[in-house]
């Protein structure tokens, strides 16, 4: 047998599998799941059993030492998309995914947040909700307010997306290439509130991360409104 020679292989590095510290900046990437409970018109968004719709994702944090650590999360879409009435705290929900789907291609596609230029404007615009599966971009991390119970019986916390970093900030540069800023926030909700942090969660709030199953019955005409 000829010897297999190992020295091309990375040198061993101790791997922590989260939650990363609140407010840490890091690099993820995005999955996009198809859902059990499709809209009727585009099989990778989810509809709730309110009606609303969202993006499935895996989160996933792919470089430097928390690499490996991931969660799901739900990203609701635009008011436009909707199908349903949005009370407020729905419109509000609308309005931070699509916000987030917003920062994320800027991000990607190194987009100024406030560029209105006919470039900029193309730039924007996608084909389909898949467009954002597999995308990687530079992001501020928060802390899910509402842990769950492990097989083992222990409460864990997911990390959640705070705010993706623009391509006109000063560590985009160093976070795409693999770079990362881990702070000493807290790593969990509880531990957020009790110091007077509240933890940034994007996706979470009233309603905003429903994932009841749709039960299969159309909406009334008269809650319908227009894209």
């Amino acid at each position: 047998m000829s010897m297999i020679d190992l020295n091309d292989e990375q040198e061993q590095r101790e791997r922590n599998y989260g939650p990363v510290p609140c407010g840490s900046k890091v690099l993820v990437r995005l999955e996009v799941q198809k859902p059990k409970y499709a809209s009727r018109d585009d099989e990778m968004v989810a509809m709730t059993k309110s009606g609303l719709l969202q993006l499935q994702c895996k989160i996933e944090v792919c470089a430097g030492s928390y690499e490996g650590c991931w969660w799901y999360e739900n990203i609701t879409l635009p008011s436009r998309i909707q199908t349903i009435r949005l009370d407020e705290n729905l419109q509000k929900a609308c309005r931070i995914g699509g916000s987030m789907l917003r920062a994320i291609i800027e991000s990607v596609r190194s987009i100024d947040p406030k560029a209105s230029d006919q470039k900029a404007t193309r730039a924007r615009q996608i084909n389909s909700w898949l467009d954002f599966d597999g995308l990687e971009f530079p992001v501020r991390l928060g802390i899910d307010k509402r842990p769950y119970e492990g097989k083992d019986g222990k409460t864990y916390w997911n990390n959640r997306l705070g705010s993706v970093i623009p391509c006109t900030a000063k560590e985009y540069a160093d976070i795409m290439a693999g770079g990362e800023i881990i702070t000493d926030g807290p790593v969990s909700g509880e531990e957020s509130y009790k110091n007077g942090r509240q933890p940034s969660y994007g996706q979470n709030g009233v309603q905003v991360r429903e994932s009841l199953p749709y039960d299969g019955t159309p909406p009334p005409d008269d809650d319908l409104v227009p894209f």
